[in-house]
């Protein structure tokens, strides 16, 4: 694949290597996220809740990747501080990824925090509708660290998104150089599960929605100046 062959070349800013002069380094990567699909979503996901009124937080939680691991034990933590602190947070709707452990999966399908409205499991329940159902139902969204897709999705849906890192996950040094790019950006908050309180409380001070406009701006108009 030659970048040099192009009018055009559009970059993760987090990725290395050789690329042509004016190339347009991007922070997060393509994703689409429509308000009107989102809502629709919502009222599907909806009817499987008690409270939905009641959802301010969504937890998005994947899986091992190369080197990269989630302990059952930090999910346990994080539902603890979820189900702890949703007097003032609300309440929450979690989903796993098919990379979610098996172990993971049984635990959250067990789990009865009064504060949890809907878990999905991925590997269970493939229904387009429940992402974008998610993100429309919450102010706050969670995801773990390893996926630059959904954190890159997250931020298309205009909400505030925390970055779960965890202390043993050894993380690639490419994602770890996208999580900082949009901490530096006040995108994004990055936080680990001993100061995910904290963190919780200040996420009111994110900017996504200016944040991604900006980018897909930049993007607008370099495509206008080659077309």
């Amino acid at each position: 694949f030659n970048f040099f062959k192009y009018d055009l070349a559009v970059v993760p800013a987090h990725d290395e290597g050789k690329v042509p002069e004016g190339t347009l380094r991007t922070l997060i990567a393509p994703a689409r996220m429509e308000s009107e699909e989102m809502e629709n979503a919502a009222r599907v996901i909806s009817k499987s809740m008690r409270s939905p009124q009641k959802v301010k937080v969504a937890v998005f939680v994947g899986g091992p990747t190369r080197r990269f691991q989630i302990r059952l034990e930090d999910i346990k933590e994080l539902c603890g501080i979820l189900n702890k602190q949703s007097g003032s947070l609300g309440h929450y709707v979690l989903t796993t990824s098919r990379r979610t452990p098996p172990e993971i999966e049984n635990f959250l399908k067990q789990n009865n925090d009064h504060a949890c409205e809907l878990t999905v499991i991925a590997r269970e329940d493939s229904r387009h509708e429940v992402v974008p159902g998610m993100m429309a139902l919450a102010d706050i969204l969670i995801i773990t660290e390893e996926s630059v897709s959904m954190i890159s999705e997250a931020l298309r849906s205009g909400k505030k998104v925390v970055v779960l890192s965890f202390e043993s996950g050894n993380l690639p040094a490419k994602h770890r150089r996208f999580q900082n790019l949009l901490a530096r950006e006040s995108a994004v908050t990055v936080s680990h599960l001993k100061n995910l309180e904290e963190k919780l409380a200040k996420v009111k001070n994110l900017s996504a929605a200016d944040f991604v406009s900006a980018q897909d701006q930049i993007l607008k108009k370099r495509l206008q100046e080659i077309l």
